[in-house]
């Protein structure tokens, strides 16, 4: 199955991607899907944007997927969001507050749940990240759970992180 779903990730099929996608988000079958995936020669440049709960992240994201999209560029977007203790799934769905046209094949929003204590960033984040510059996304914006001072993770899979502080919070 997923040599089968790695070829057709190769073949840009979304569907593959997100099954892909959501067995890397689980854990499952992690090394099987780094072999199925291979190496590969594609580089996406990874943003990050991080802070605290509230501070306009998924804003800054979606006004960055329209410049990068302005640019024609491709983006995908992994939202970090609290886990629900009911479903497992992601809470709050931040991809709601980005803009995405169904027709636009250049964009690719994805909510991740994040259990606490994971430093802002979802467990296998890089693996997904090199799914989907596999995939052949340009740009992968990765915005982290309402992070604080110690959620430093984020820095490690990403070229770039912004941090966005409110106003006359010290």
């Amino acid at each position: 199955m997923l040599d089968q779903l790695a070829k057709q990730l190769g073949d840009h099929d979304r569907l593959a991607l997100a099954r892909l996608l959501t067995l890397a988000a689980r854990g499952e079958a992690k090394d099987r899907i780094e072999q199925a995936i291979g190496v590969g020669n594609h580089r996406a440049r990874v943003v990050a944007v991080t802070g605290s709960g509230g501070v306009g992240k998924s804003t800054l994201i979606g006004k960055l997927i329209e410049s990068a999209r302005n640019k024609s560029l491709t983006v995908a977007v992994l939202a970090c969001d609290p886990q629900s203790s009911l479903t497992g799934g992601a809470l709050l769905g931040d991809r709601i507050r980005m803009p995405s046209r169904p027709d636009d094949l250049g964009v690719f929003i994805r909510s991740v749940a994040t259990p606490g204590g994971h430093s802002g960033i979802a467990p296998n984040i890089d693996i997904m990240r090199r799914l989907l510059a596999q995939f052949g996304f340009s740009t992968i914006l990765l915005e982290t759970v309402g992070a604080g001072q110690s959620d430093t993770a984020v820095r490690d899979v990403a070229d770039v992180v912004v941090v966005l502080v409110q106003p006359e919070t010290g």
